[in-house]
């Protein structure tokens, strides 16, 4: 669970860019998407593993898969901007 708050502490930047670039489409979607991975794996976890420990280990998991492309995303988009800007 600290891994989940490092990265939602990290991605905080990422988050406060993403109205300057125009990807608050893109932000609804990831967190759709994300919070949708992440309670099938909670479910799925808790089904084969039938422990809440793992179910919680999935859920973060998949939260913290979410976050990372949601970083991912917003630096790439930065770049590419920033060489347009300077271009």
């Amino acid at each position: 669970m600290s891994l989940w708050f490092m990265f939602n502490i990290s991605n905080r930047p990422s988050v406060a860019a993403i109205s300057i670039l125009g990807l608050d489409k893109f932000l609804l979607i990831n967190g759709i998407v994300g919070l949708s991975i992440s309670v099938i794996g909670f479910i799925v976890a808790n089904y084969i593993w039938g422990t809440d420990i793992a179910a919680i280990l999935a859920f973060f998991s998949c939260a913290i898969l979410s976050q990372i492309v949601l970083l991912i995303k917003v630096y790439l988009i930065s770049k590419r901007s920033d060489k347009q800007l300077f271009a």
